[in-house]
């Protein structure tokens, strides 16, 4: 490797450049990405608990500047499209590249969600970088690879890179059902991955709710007290909001065939998977189209 980056000694030969090498490597990464949600949170804490036994190498205190804030809390997640291998690296390139320009300081990683997902990594105090940095390169390059960009800010002796990254929608699911272990079957199911779960505990509760939240998808029960499962379908469908919802029947009563007839989008018993109901919600919420009940 360190022959090819040597001046080639002919007339008018180019040099091989530290950018075009970290070129090269990044578009090799780029190559193999997989697109994914992923909880942008959730990798910080993992990167910066990663990268601290280096930060006490430095003689740094690496901090998560998100710690103890509720919307960076287990549970509560912070999506991007991206792929999770390069936005690890994303993380681990700018954290190496701005440790080495510290000495006894601190840097501090933060997530926040507005207007998408901003990942915020501050450090000081801070000295003269280098003219070129291959980390800093890789990470600007990987950033843009993932529809984002990264923005940087030198205040007093204070450093500040910014990144960042579209969020992933959250699709909005109300959950019809009267039993609140089943409720939590779905929130514990859907935590991770772009769904935000309402829910309803009866039909009468449901039909007053959804003009309000307009869900992009309901999942009913149907043996419910007061209106059950059926008469609440009717009912949805009878509403302007609701009448083109996806509508999943998720119950013990495995009914396909009176599903269809009462216009439900799918049927999905229970007790059901966590892959099964995430399999279900992608395929109501990305596909735009009805599909026929599940037989």
């Amino acid at each position: 490797l360190q022959r090819d980056l040597l001046p080639s000694q002919g007339t008018g030969a180019s040099r091989t450049t530290l950018s075009d090498v970290v070129q090269q490597e990044t578009w090799a990464l780029v190559q193999r990405a997989e697109v994914a949600p992923v909880d942008v949170a959730a990798l910080v804490r993992e990167t910066t608990a990663l990268m601290r036994p280096v930060a006490e190498a430095h003689g740094v205190d690496l901090r998560d500047g998100s710690a103890g804030r509720e919307d960076s809390e287990p549970g509560h997640s912070q999506l991007v499209n991206a792929d999770r291998t390069i936005f690890r690296q994303i993380l681990i390139s700018i954290l190496s590249y701005a440790l080495r320009q510290v000495h006894c300081g601190v840097v501090t990683v933060d997530a926040r969600t507005h207007h998408g997902v901003t990942v915020e990594i501050s450090a000081e105090p801070w000295r003269e970088p280098p003219a070129t940095d291959p980390n800093w390169l890789a990470a600007r390059q990987l950033v843009v690879s993932q529809k984002g960009r990264v923005d940087c800010a030198v205040t007093g002796q204070r450093w500040t890179a910014s990144i960042h990254v579209p969020a992933v929608r959250d699709y909005g699911v109300l959950v019809i059902d009267d039993n609140e272990d089943s409720i939590e079957v779905f929130r514990r199911h859907v935590m991770g991955h772009p769904y935000t779960i309402h829910v309803a505990h009866d039909g009468a509760e449901a039909i007053r709710l959804v003009p309000q939240l307009q869900p992009d998808v309901i999942t009913l029960d149907i043996m419910m007290p007061g209106l059950d499962g059926w008469e609440t379908l009717q009912r949805l469908r009878a509403l302007p909001e609701s009448r083109a919802t996806p509508i999943l029947i998720c119950s013990v009563l495995n009914e396909p065939h009176l599903a269809a007839m009462l216009d439900a989008t799918a049927v999905l018993p229970k007790p059901f998977t966590q892959g099964a109901l995430l399999a279900c919600l992608e395929r109501l919420t990305r596909r735009g189209r009805p599909l026929p009940p599940d037989r």
